[in-house]
This record gives structure tokens, sequence and C-alpha cells, in this order.
């Protein structure tokens, strides 16, 4: 934030069910053409645990679609126990050895409990302050995306490999990894809903990704994706964004689920749309915690 502008908080916008935080974070759900038809419920969710600085994107069958927040919510439960990490002070090395591996355990003990019908993708970054810069607790099974952006060089990397093996139906992440972040990288999640994003010439998510991140502010991210997916596609899947700054990191007491919703809370959604109930502006999130009928979960 400049000198002198008072930070306006976490903000969500009922009408688009996006989230930002200036100069931080920004998250975005979107749910498909492809399952409206089916009218199956949002199985895409993203977690932003604003106290931890955890962060992910998980997708569900159309068959579960509340796996998703279920397995989610279950993270941050286990995670509550733990001490949050001051943003503005350093963990010492050993400090954070020891942090991550109790954050590790403690995902890897939820990941046991999730019975095979209740099947999603998992893709995470829990991102703290620590001796010689930011550093991260990467989690990843199936295929969401987690992107490092560097926008000096104005490069991206898919961190995360595609594979088979699912919450639900795996014992044990097909990745965890303790990272060292780049001071000027950016991080985008998603589900594989992004894959329909294109380059005007061939298809390349590496480039639009670079693109939007040099050209718009963190907290922005998710909604301009959003658009230009929709722009280039008549035919999509749901998808859900979750952009954010690491060298940023802020924390707050508050911990958002949105997504993961079964068809009637979609139909509220969508009903209460159609009835311009929800306005498409950005208010404190606090504000909107009761909104369930946004597939919005703040505790």
């Amino acid at each position: 934030m400049g000198q002198g502008t008072t930070d306006p908080g976490v903000l969500f916008n009922p009408r688009s069910r996006s989230v930002r935080w200036a100069g931080f974070a920004g998250a975005r759900i979107r749910p498909g053409t492809i399952s409206s038809r089916d009218r199956t419920g949002m199985g895409d969710c993203i977690l932003m645990d604003l106290r931890k600085g955890f962060f992910a994107v998980s997708d569900s069958s159309n068959r579960f679609p509340t796996a998703s927040r279920r397995f989610l919510r279950k993270l941050v439960q286990g995670l509550e126990g733990l001490p949050s990490p001051d943003p503005n002070e350093e963990m010492s090395t050993k400090a954070f050895e020891e942090y991550s591996g109790k954050v590790i355990e403690i995902s890897e003990a939820a990941l046991q409990t999730i019975p095979y019908t209740e099947s999603c993708t998992f893709t995470g970054i829990l991102v703290t302050k620590a001796e010689g810069g930011v550093k991260g607790i990467l989690f990843h099974t199936g295929d969401s995306r987690l992107y490092e952006v560097d926008r000096e060089k104005r490069a991206s990397r898919n961190m995360t490999p595609s594979n088979f093996l699912m919450v639900g139906k795996s014992k044990s992440f097909y990745q965890v990894e303790e990272i060292d972040i780049p001071t000027d990288a950016i991080f985008i999640l998603a589900t594989d809903g992004v894959v329909d994003l294109s380059s005007e010439d061939r298809v390349e998510r590496h480039e639009s990704l670079v693109d939007y991140a040099c050209r718009y502010p963190v907290e922005e991210l998710p909604d301009r994706l959003v658009e230009e997916i929709d722009r280039q596609q008549a035919t999509t899947d749901d998808l859900v964004i979750v952009a954010l700054d690491p060298g940023q990191l802020r924390t707050s007491d508050t911990t958002i689920l949105l997504g993961g919703t079964e068809e009637r809370e979609e139909s509220r959604y969508r009903n209460q749309c159609s009835r311009d109930v929800y306005e498409d502006s950005y208010v404190p999130i606090r504000e909107q915690s009761s909104k369930r009928e946004c597939a919005l979960y703040v505790e």
C-alpha cells in the first residue's frame, strides 16, 4: 500500500464470487458451461487460510462435488492447533524444519481419513518467512496446477506435474516439497479448467500467465484470467484460480472456503443473480460471512 493509504483488508464480490486483498492475493470461482448443462454443482474449491498463509485449490467429481470442500475444511481443522507464523518475523532454519514437519504430518493424517468415494485433486502451498527469505511447503496430487511466474524474467513454469493419484484414492500425496521462493515470484494456483487459456497464436498458457501477471495487480489476476478464458472459449470447464505474491505475505484471522457446492446451492446462487440481489462490487468479507448461497464459507 502507498504512504498514507489504509489497507481495506480482505474484500469479497458476491456477484462474481471473487476475493481480493490489495497487493497480496486474489481468488475467483467460476462454474463451467459443461457442468452447468448437467446441473451437478460446483466441484472446484478454494482455500485461503490467512491465519497460516496456506492457499490451495481442489477439484472433485460431479458425483460428489462437495468432496473438495470437505477435504480442505479437514485440513483447516487439523492445522488449527499449530501457531500462526508472524509475517513480520523470520523463523530460524530449525524452527521452520520443525514447523514444516508438523504441517506435513497433519496434512498426511487428514489424507488418510478421506474415503474412496470422496476423491478430489489437491494442490496447495503454505508460505512463511524464514532465514534466507520466503519459504513454502508445497503439496500436490492430481491434475490441478501451481504456476510460478517470474515477472522480472517474464517467464513461468508449472511446478506440479499432472498424475493419476487422487485424495481418497491414495494414502499419500504425489508431491510434498519444501521450497525456497524467489523474491519476484508470483504464484497462480488453478484447477484443470485453466487449460482453456491460450495465447493468440498457439495453446500456451505460460505466455498468457506471464503477460497478465506483468500487466495487472496480483489481486486482479484471477478475475482477469477468467474473463480472458471466457472470451476465448464458448464451452468451458469449472475453474478456480488463486493468485498471490509471497513477498507481500500478510496474515488475518480469516479462513475462506469458496466453492465445492451441491447443485441446490448453485441453483440458489443463480436465482439470486437473476433477481439482481448481489451487487457487482467489493465489500469487507466479514460482512459476507453468512452468504452460504454464494458458496462462501468464512471461519
